[in-house]
């Protein structure tokens, strides 16, 4: 079963997603460009089986979480020298087309997540909560949807 929000999209999104994997946005663009927003409610009964029982599920939200809060521990971010670290990228930056192209697939797949948040905030009945999210999601583009995850109102059943 596909997801409620898909039905009567001009393209289907699996095809797009599986790409996507080994191209980013590349692959994911096409569908993007061609996409219609949903601003109609879904119920938990219209979704298959992962989505309702793993997407939906907030335990898969705060362990997402968990692992997003972990990544500038673990990354040792907090020890590293930044501003040689930032000069460093900017070399890359500058004699790397990967990087740069790497560089701005991750920030449009950002401004995209920040927009689903966004979208999926709305249709939850979080309209007054929406801009705010989709800001948040901008300036922290891996935390901010994860938290969402975790704390989104759950789907009602029909």
């Amino acid at each position: 079963m596909e997801a409620p929000v898909g039905r009567g999209q001009r393209l289907p999104a699996a095809p797009f997603l599986w790409g996507s994997a080994a191209l980013g946005y590349f692959a994911l663009g096409p569908y993007f460009i061609t996409r219609t927003a949903r601003t109609e409610r879904v119920a938990l009964d219209d979704l298959g089986w992962a989505s309702r029982n793993i997407f939906e599920n907030r335990i898969f939200g705060i362990a997402l979480s968990a692992i997003a809060l972990s990544i500038p521990f673990t990354s040792d971010l907090f020890n590293c020298d930044i501003p040689a670290t930032i000069a460093g990228y900017q070399d890359l930056a500058s004699s790397s087309r990967f990087v740069s192209v790497a560089s701005l697939d991750i920030t449009i797949m950002s401004l995209i997540g920040a927009n689903l948040v966004k979208e999926d905030s709305i249709r939850r009945g979080w309209e007054d909560k929406s801009t705010a999210l989709l800001i948040a999601s901008i300036f922290l583009p891996v935390i901010t949807p994860c938290l969402y995850l975790a704390a989104r109102p759950s789907l009602k059943e029909e």
